[in-house]
């Protein structure tokens, strides 16, 4: 409700009649291609002021044409006024109503009263209101019209002879007064820049006028249409596309999206604004609807991009390749504009854009349902040059949704009082939806709360609305049954779940899913999440659902899939049928029908017979399983009431079973009662009777009995004896059972219960206690047991899960050790082992090699010397028991996050794990990075995150193309407030300006800094103290406080920006004339802003940091770096900054200009920049001229490789947070600087970072000596 707060705050502060939105604003009548003038505060674009009798079934009726048809809505008088109206009036309002006039002076002009009339009040309207003039003299000369001469003499002469013969005097006087400034503006008309059509071919002419009328009301910078609201990125990205592309290719933009996303509406809109700057243009609508509605659908469709393009009159012919043969001729001598809205097939495409390619400049619009469409057609199977972009709509944000909906239910940009539950109902209901929003809403105009909440508790019963038509027309073009199975299947269970898991349990009901739900995707049915789960918007689930309700409207029974209330209420009354595939029902979300503590029967299942996917969630059941069906592939049933599964539960054919929550105490392939870890109550019972029968006879026979035959020599009772007691130890030591059973071979011959399972999910059990049984499962893939807290042992039988790929024992705290041999399995390539307390222990891989592993820390050396190998658990010391983690080398994903690692847990090498490509450590007391990273060859991702102790990361592995860490500014204040350094290597480093060596300020020229004449005199102010020095990019800054810059600042200028040329050597300050420019120092104060001047803007609007922008006009070269906001920024302080540059990036003569931009509530006061020279300074020794060698060996810095930080523009975002990201990002207060391009853009290449630069030799050794007390403060560092 965040946004309905904001919303009502700006109601308070503004009229419910804002421009562009007002209730009163009347539509015009004149057609429109989107664009609405009253957006603007106008009716009308253009009022033409012609004379009828001269040019109106001719030029203005033809100019009027091509002025509608250009999206310019224009006022033309026999269409807006009614025979029998007082004329004067409705000419007034409709010249004041309009932002331009265009006057057309023809011979006759002058001889209506009404047109000289009208000539007066639009020259009086361009001196009071900036309205638009642009007068056409069609066949009349300028000069005629200015000094009334050739019909002008005429017409003015009647006009006077008719004042002559007037009686009346004041009617007289009135005739002189309209005579004087009839005069007057037919002058200043004449004296006006106009446009004379004499020589000139009309068409042409009248082009010309359109595209000029175009540019002076600067369509293109007006409000959009209520149908555009929160588009207004997406038409500048259009705008920005249609304006860049290089004149010798052809470039086409896919613009995808589900049904009612809005892309006609974007498409149109952009056609409209920018049609009129082609040769030819052509916008073709509803391609689908037409081809799949007519006969001769795409023949018509033919005929009419033809005829847009080419402008001739062929003979109609019947054949769609003789079409496209014509369109191919005309598309490639012309440069075209194309928009073909809502292409759903290839065969449409080729036929509308043929094979052959367009002429270079051409710019071509497919709006399509279908992402990947485009890509498969014949012209992109050619190698004729052009360029494809593709952008995909996903709808609204909150706020615009908000805006939409209350425009179209409200008629204007708010909710009424009393109506903003229901509208964060609805709101919340479409998900931005622009289509639903305005068809809900216009449904719901000037109704009250009451029918608004029945009508949002209808809409998900709605199964034949506009908008689910809309949506399902890309569900009706899936290629073939499986596709549209598979939608199914998503919609009623899999939405949120992971890719994977769907694949594996739809792939075992024979459902194609690799190729499915690309096509879904493509079709913006589907997407995929961060997380790699299935995304699906709300009103496309329930689309899908719907198309499954249609199976049989009144008998759910008789559906294929059930879920939800419907799934309860067939389970309650047993009228389950054999067509059903897949049922899902959670008890909790029953509650408020009171029934969620209703005990279902088994037999409610008996006619289920292709039931394959069964979710039943804190169900309790009651009854026998024998009649189960027995074809499910998948088997949901979390908060499983009992401690085991039943016996006889057909399970033969599972592939993933889910027990999360559930009461299960253990779990093993062949599987009993919850009381023991035996193989099967049969042989448990008949185990442990025969047990009980020996030590009977054995303790409680006659004596007589047992001494004849204890004294026989074959006497068979000691025998007898031994057994049982084998039978009795092996019964209460059931992992010995198990073993030998193995050596007895007996369980090979059982049947393997759960030998196609693939999936396990024992999650959140807090009971379980062990895990094993693991030769049971020979199919198992991926084993998920999170937070079970009270598992402590897994089987050594995992291995003999050969294709375990995936593992998750995140958060089992009791869980004491994992089977060594866990090491040996070759296809695991994930393993979570979060907040498991590893901190006790190591991490220990397996080597090459190594038959047997050694614990990588122990406390007690002789701790294998006192107690075995095969000793129990409980006989070593709680204080020395280690949890000793081997890992498979064919990992590719590993987290220990939150799992008490110092970094002294890591002392070992690594590189067994040669296929290792993200590694995960968040939360853990880690003060610097793992040396043992530095060992993984194929390192692309590491993530430090919320490391409290983190401090530096030093030569970070180069093969990473994502370093993640908690690198924000909190992190950096705390850094700062403490004093501490702080370092990312090859990204930032951070240090107290206090253990800044001398060499490397003089270096930078700074020697003469007052913060340095301080530390001569010994200055330990705590502001000293906390100054620190910051260096990333190449740039050296530092902040502290003042009252102003220092005074060897000479080249200053007020306010926040300062421009320069820079000298040549010779003329600089230095004493040689050979000396090199070696960097740059740029130094502003600003301050706090004045309370009275504050101002708030909307986020992005302003950055966060300061932010300083230089740029080499001469070179075209600009660096927009953003310095993250130090501790001493509060108040009037001092920014000091070095930019080292060299003689690529700037030398003398070239055209300097700096530019400074703050945070919100901060203003410079004044700026000033200070050349440095290679021999600035005093005289340096040879150690001093490598004083800043380390610095200048990081890779990604200026003169180094900037490309990832690169717009497409070529301007360089020196940001730190481009680290964590694979695209960089253009924010609102970036347009200044960058005004075209998309918004996020991708780098180059992948695997970009690398902290020191291949050409530059590293000066580790000097780097660790020139940090000073900052490195002997920390000891820790040297295990790095």
């Amino acid at each position: 409700m965040d946004v309905l707060s904001k919303l009502l705050s700006e109601r308070s502060s503004s009229s419910s009649s804002t421009r562009g939105y007002s209730s009163s604003a009347r539509v015009p009548t004149s057609s429109t291609h989107g664009h609405n003038s009253s957006t603007d505060g106008y009716r009308y674009d253009v009022f033409l002021s012609f004379r009828g009798v001269d040019t109106r079934h001719s030029f203005t009726d033809h100019l009027h044409k091509a002025l509608i048809d250009a999206n310019i809505n224009t006022f033309l008088d026999d269409e807006e006024i009614e025979t029998g109206e007082d004329l004067k009036p409705e000419l007034e309002s409709a010249i004041r109503a309009s932002q331009a006039s265009i006057i057309v002076m023809s011979k006759n002009y002058a001889t209506s009263t009404w047109c000289l009339d009208e000539l007066v009040l639009i020259l009086e309207q361009r001196m009071t209101s900036n309205h638009i003039v642009i007068p056409i003299f069609y066949h009349v000369e300028p000069t005629h019209v200015r000094k009334q001469q050739s019909s002008f003499r005429d017409a003015m002469a009647k006009h006077k002879q008719k004042m002559d013969e007037e009686t009346d005097a004041n009617k007289r006087s009135q005739w002189a007064q309209k005579m004087d400034r009839w005069n007057k503006a037919l002058i200043e008309v004449a004296n006006l820049k106009g446009k004379d059509v004499n020589g000139r071919l009309e068409t042409e002419f009248i082009e010309e006028i359109v595209k000029d009328t175009h540019h002076r009301l600067h369509v293109h910078l007006r409000s959009v249409g209520p149908q555009l609201i929160g588009m207004k990125y997406h038409i500048n990205f259009v705008a920005s596309w249609l304006k860049d592309g290089s004149s010798h290719t052809a470039e086409i933009l896919t613009i995808s999206g589900m049904g009612g996303i809005g892309k006609t509406s974007l498409a149109k809109h952009v056609y409209g604004l920018y049609f009129h700057e082609f040769h030819k243009s052509s916008c073709i609508e509803d391609i689908s609807r037409v081809c799949d509605g007519r006969f001769n659908g795409l023949l018509d469709l033919q005929e009419q991009l033809y005829s847009d393009i080419s402008k001739t009159s062929s003979i109609k012919v019947h054949d769609a390749s003789v079409y496209t043969s014509k369109i191919e001729n005309v598309v490639a001598r012309k440069r075209v504009f194309l928009v073909l809205d809502d292409i759903n097939t290839l065969d449409q495409l080729d036929a509308l854009l043929g094979s052959k390619g367009f002429h270079p400049g051409s710019k071509i619009i497919i709006t399509t349902k279908e992402r990947h469409l485009i890509e498969r057609c014949a012209l992109f199977k050619t190698n004729i040059n052009r360029k494809h972009t593709d952008l995909l709509l996903q709808g609204l944000h909150e706020t615009e949704s908000w805006k939409l909906l209350c425009l179209h239910a409200f008629k204007c940009n708010y909710p009424k009082t009393g109506y903003e539950g229901v509208l964060y109902k609805l709101v919340k209901y479409c998900q931005g939806h622009p289509l639903a929003l305005e068809v809900f809403g216009k449904s719901l105009y000037d109704r009250d709360v009451t029918y608004w909440e029945g009508c949002i508790e209808g809409l998900k019963k709605e199964t034949n609305s506009h908008v689910n038509n809309v949506l399902k027309m890309s569900f009706n073009s899936l290629p073939s049954k499986n596709d549209k199975d598979l939608f199914k299947y998503i919609a009623c269970f899999f939405v949120g779940i992971e890719r994977d898991f769907t694949e594996t349990i739809l792939e075992a009901c024979d459902i194609n899913t690799r190729s499915g739900i690309t096509n879904l995707i493509d079709r913006c049915l589907l997407s995929i999440g961060r997380n790699n789960e299935l995304k699906m918007h709300q009103l496309v689930q329930e689309m899908g659902r719907f198309e499954v309700c249609l199976e049989s409207l009144d008998k759910p029974w008789k559906r294929s899939r059930l879920w939800g209330h419907e799934s309860f209420r067939v389970l309650k009354q047993k009228k389950g049928k054999g067509n059903l595939v897949g049922l899902s029902l959670d008890m909790r979300m029953l509650e408020k029908e009171k029934c969620a503590s209703f005990e279902l029967k088994t037999d409610a299942f008996n006619n289920m017979d292709k039931l394959r996917l069964l979710q039943l969630n804190y169900v309790h059941m009651n009854g026998s399983y024998e009649n189960f069906p027995k074809e499910i592939r998948w088997l949901c049933m979390h908060g499983y009431p009992l401690r085991s599964l039943p016996l006889n539960l057909p399970i033969q054919n599972l592939v993933a079973l889910d027990l999360s929550y559930s009461n299960i105490e253990s779990f093993v392939g062949c599987y009993s009662n919850p009381q023991r870890f035996n193989v099967g109550a049969i042989s448990n019972n008949f185990l442990f009777f025969i047990c009980l029968h020996f030590l009977f006879y054995f303790f409680f026979a006659g004596g007589l009995l047992r001494k004849q035959f204890l004294n026989q020599p074959t006497s068979p009772l000691p025998h007898l004896y031994g057994i049982g007691l084998i039978l009795l130890f092996l019964y209460s030591n059931p992992q010995r059972l198990v073993k030998w059973k193995k050596l007895d071979g007996s369980c090979l011959k059982e049947k393997r219960l759960l030998g196609s399972l693939k999936i396990l999910n024992l999650s959140f059990c807090k009971q379980l206690h062990s895990l094993g049984g693991f030769d049971q499962l020979p199919a198992l893939e991926r084993l998920i047991v999170r937070n079970c807290i009270g598992l402590v042992e897994v089987c050594e039988s995992i291995e003999q899960c050969v294709d375990l790929v995936f593992i998750d024992l995140s958060y089992c705290k009791k869980l004491e050790k994992l089977p060594r041999n866990i090491g040996m399995l070759k296809n695991v390539k994930t393993m979570f082992l979060d907040g498991c307390s590893l901190g006790e222990s190591g991490i220990q891989n397996r080597g090459r090699g190594m038959d047997s592993l050694e614990l990588c820390k122990a406390k007690n050396n002789d701790i294998n010397t006192r107690t075995s190998s095969s000793a129990f658990a409980g006989a070593i010391p709680s204080d020395l028991k280690l949890f000793t983690v081997y890992l498979p080398r064919s990992l590719v994903r590993l987290s220990l996050a939150n799992s008490r690692l110092s970094t002294e847990s890591f002392n070992m090498d690594w590189s067994c794990l040669s296929m290792l490509k993200e590694l995960y450590l968040d939360g853990n007391p880690i003060n610097s990075m793992p040396s043992c990273v530095r060992t993984l060859p194929r390192l692309e991702i590491l993530c430090m995150e919320n490391g409290i102790k983190l401090k530096s990361v030093k030569d970070p592995p180069h093969t990473g193309s994502k370093l993640r860490y908690y690198f924000n500014r909190f992190l950096e204040s705390e850094v700062i407030d403490a004093g501490l350094p702080y370092e990312i290597e090859g990204i930032v480093k951070i240090q107290p300006m206090v253990c800044v060596e001398e060499k490397i300020l003089r270096n930078l020229g700074w020697s003469k800094s007052d913060f340095l004449k301080e530390r001569h005199l010994g200055a330990s102010s705590r502001i000293l103290s906390y100054q620190m020095m910051i260096y990333e990019f190449g740039i050296f800054s530092t902040m502290y406080t003042a009252e102003e810059m220092p005074s060897w600042f000479r080249h200053r200028s007020v306010g926040p920006s300062i421009s320069f040329t820079i000298p040549s050597s010779s003329s600089s300050s230095s004493s040689s004339p050979n000396n090199l420019l070696t960097g740059l120092n740029f130094c502003f104060l600003k301050t706090m802003k004045c309370i009275h001047d504050y101002f708030l803007l909307e986020d992005g609007q302003i950055p966060y940091t300061p932010m300083m922008t230089i740029s080499n006009i001469t070179k075209k070269l600009t660096w927009i770096y953003e310095r993250h906001m130090d501790r001493v920024s509060e108040g009037q302080c001092v920014v000091l900054s070095h930019w080292m540059f060299g003689m690529n990036e700037m030398e003398a003569g070239d055209l300097i200009t700096i530019t400074v931009t703050l945070p919100n509530y901060r203003v410079v006061k004044e700026c000033g920049v200070s050349l440095v020279y290679e021999d600035d300074g005093e005289k340096k020794d040879e150690e001093e001229e490598d004083a800043l060698g380390y610095y200048k060996s990081w890779n990604h810095i200026i003169g180094g490789d900037l490309s990832p930080f690169q717009t497409t523009t070529g301007q360089y975002i020196l940001y730190k947070n481009r680290f964590l990201f694979h695209y960089l990002r253009l924010h609102p207060y970036h347009r200044k600087l960058v005004p075209v391009g998309p918004e996020f853009q991708a780098p180059k290449k992948k695997g970009w970072f690398r902290a020191f630069s291949p050409r530059n030799p590293r000066i580790t050794d000097r780097a660790n000596e020139g940090e000073g007390e900052s490195s002997q403060s920390h000891p820790s560092d040297e295990n790095d």
